[in-house]
């Protein structure tokens, strides 16, 4: 499967260290409702526990804003991969494979949930493509991700404002290597501090991939009470990428106090 980099290039080979077999820290973001929630936990700590390795499970806390609770979360992390989901059934937990396969190549992967298209869009898609190709010479993509849950505005804003060449720059359900989230800091107090985390990975030159992966919406978008517009508009303006420090490749200690000891929400070792 071929991946590609924060600029859109093939890999055509590994350019980072393996780490798809490392211990992983879950982060749920805030998604249904306590019973919902709780099941959703259950279920990733079930399927975490057949992959033989060590793991911990927390959620965020957002009572200082999204962007910060995750930050905060980030920063509690122990152990080498982090992966982000929601706290609902939105992502199956087997679809984790998808962004493990992938991650030995990159920093971060993103999984773009699949969204179904009526056969005009699908018609529409082609023709561009086919005018690329007699115009410009430009092949036709070979992806299998589809836009559609970023919505064409947002993902607008997230490629010419922020230089995001996603299909979907809002999912919530990404693997990272955690000596690269560790490096970046967060402004958003909204939703938007996933296109934000992403920007900035962009911006420090770390290499992203987008994989399709299983979707299944929640029955009510949830909703917002900090404007995506806003905070855009905001972070284009005045951007803070946080001490020099965090810009250097490798290892690196998350903003703000970090606790000597973090405690583990939930494990299991090997």
């Amino acid at each position: 499967m071929e991946s590609t980099s924060h600029a859109g290039e093939p890999i055509e080979e590994p350019l980072r260290s393996p780490i798809a077999q490392a211990p992983i820290s879950l982060i749920l973001l805030p998604g249904g409702d306590r019973l919902e929630s709780a099941d959703s936990a259950s279920a990733w700590k079930s399927y975490l526990g057949t992959l033989d390795r060590e793991f911990e499970i927390q959620q965020v806390e957002v009572s200082q804003g999204f962007g910060p609770g995750l930050m905060a979360a980030i920063g509690r992390a122990q152990y080498p991969l982090i992966l982000l989901a929601t706290a609902d059934r939105q992502f199956q937990p087997a679809d984790l494979q998808v962004l493990l396969s992938i991650i030995d190549q990159v920093d971060l992967v993103t999984g773009c949930r699949k969204v179904p298209r009526a056969w005009w869009r699908r018609a529409l898609a082609w023709c561009g493509n086919a005018l690329a190709w007699v115009l410009l010479g430009l092949p036709f993509p070979e992806s299998h991700c589809t836009a559609g849950a970023t919505s064409w505005r947002r993902r607008w804003v997230a490629r010419w404002l922020f230089g995001l060449r996603l299909f979907d720059p809002e999912t919530p359900f990404r693997l990272g290597r955690r000596e690269a989230l560790v490096r970046i800091l967060l402004q958003s107090r909204g939703s938007f501090a996933l296109v934000e985390q992403l920007a900035k990975a962009n911006h420090l030159e770390c290499i992203m991939s987008e994989e399709a992966v299983a979707w299944n919406p929640p029955p009510q978008p949830p909703a917002e009470s900090i404007s995506f517009t806003k905070e855009a508009r905001a972070l284009f303006r005045r951007p803070n990428f946080g001490d020099a420090g965090l810009h250097l490749p490798g290892p690196a200690s998350p903003p703000g106090n970090r606790p000597e000891a973090p405690t583990k929400a939930e494990s299991a070792p090997s």
